[in-house]
């Protein structure tokens, strides 16, 4: 049988008296009081009662309808905290109230929702304003529950783990989709570990390996390159999409997020120095990116750039300050999506055999790079990647041409 380490009573907090109510008898908030392994900790109800009423609720009989509801209330609150603590391996204060904040009922955890552990998760990404990932995990839980259902984790097995897989490839999905979400459902066992919901032992994934794909990502080659600079766009919107294909290639591949984002103050006579977005968060924190501004780059800058120049202003007019971060991811992920039709469109028509969009500018920066014979960890440094090993699944496999001029000169002494 567990053992009890833990308490819990309701308090009355006279500190805090609600705005607005009778100063002689106020209505202040109810919190729990916690004891858990040695330590207090306090976790508000949102639930505001007059001292009187508070302790006829207390009392346990009798009182008003007022009081009788107030009674019930407090009391399934500290009962469902209660269970809560019963029901975590390894209580701790994180891990009670994320799981008590849970609007579910907590008569139902049995065992850990993999619904209600994606939800806090997704919660989470959004409070941090990296929407976009949040709906990667938005697609990671649909795609779980349509396979075999919402699920438990201490149910997910290595056999889960494999059939999903097989499943995804069976409807047609990539290597690399499927291994996200699985990178996905594996953040979301280590936090269930962290936090002391589940034990190690249901951990699937010390039996199962997540790997990356192998095949090296859609690059253009010099050749396509200049295909795309000699073309002459038909209309502005696709001449925008060029320029700004061009000016990220010409920016040691700058991805378009970090475009957008970049203010005036960032440029410093003809260089740019900015810190990536995808890094910034990381618990080793990003690292400065320095650009030197091709002739070409100033060009389009000069075409582009917006007409504020206030140090905190951006240089290209999509985004603005007075936008929210969700309006603003919204905004760059509608021009993004126009860029790429208009792209796509000019690949057509000059004749290439992938399909054209702004992030192959980044990809082909870096194997150019490579074909020109620069060292991998200089290419790194200038994409800004926290490893080379980022860098190498970057770069596209040289050309077979180039193997076959290797091929040609090994007699050549």
């Amino acid at each position: 049988m567990k053992q009890k380490n833990h308490s819990v009573n309701l308090q009355f907090d006279a500190r805090y008296p609600k705005a607005g109510s009778d100063k002689k008898n106020p209505l202040c908030p109810i919190q729990l009081g916690i004891y858990l392994n040695g330590q207090q900790f306090k976790t508000g109800l949102r639930v505001y009662a007059t001292r009187k009423d508070f302790d006829k609720a207390l009392e346990g009989r009798g009182g008003s309808e007022e009081v009788k509801s107030l009674r019930k209330i407090l009391f399934d609150y500290k009962t469902k905290a209660e269970q809560v603590l019963e029901m975590l391996p390894k209580p701790s204060r994180e891990s009670f109230r994320k799981m008590f904040a849970g609007e579910t009922d907590i008569n139902s955890f049995t065992k850990t929702s993999m619904g209600f552990l994606f939800g806090q998760q997704i919660d989470e990404l959004n409070k941090e304003e990296r929407f976009k990932t949040s709906i990667l995990y938005r697609g990671t839980i649909r795609s779980l529950v349509n396979f075999r259902g919402e699920m438990n984790l201490e149910d997910i097995d290595v056999d889960y783990l494999r059939s999903y897989a097989a499943w995804m490839k069976k409807n047609g999905r990539s290597i690399s989709t499927t291994n996200m979400y699985l990178r996905h459902l594996r953040v979301i066992f280590n936090k269930a570990i962290k936090m002391g919901l589940i034990s190690q032992k249901n951990y699937p994934f010390k039996d199962y390996s997540v790997g990356v794909s192998s095949r090296s990502k859609s690059v253009l080659y010099p050749k396509d390159l200049k295909l795309l600079f000699e073309y002459k766009p038909a209309g502005s919107a696709e001449y925008k999409a060029k320029d700004f294909f061009f000016f990220s290639y010409l920016c040691n591949g700058m991805n378009i997020k970090d475009i957008l984002h970049l203010r005036n103050r960032y440029l410093v006579g003809e260089m740019f120095s900015f810190e990536r977005s995808k890094t910034s968060r990381t618990k080793q924190g990003g690292k400065d990116v320095v650009v030197y501004l091709h002739d070409e780059a100033k060009e389009i800058l000069k075409r582009r750039r917006g007409t504020n120049k206030h140090a905190d202003d951006f240089i290209f007019p999509i985004l603005s300050n007075d936008m929210s971060a969700e309006q603003m991811e919204k905004r760059l992920q509608s021009f993004k999506r126009h860029m790429n039709k208009k792209l796509n469109k000019i690949g057509e028509q000059i004749g290439l055999d992938v399909q054209l969009n702004l992030a192959l500018a980044r990809h082909s920066f870096g194997t150019k790079m490579k074909l020109d014979g620069t060292p991998i960890a200089f290419i790194s440094d200038m994409m800004g990647h926290t490893s080379t090993a980022t860098t190498e699944h970057y770069l596209k496999s040289l050309p077979t041409d180039v193997y076959k001029n290797v091929s040609s000169t090994l007699l050549n002494f």
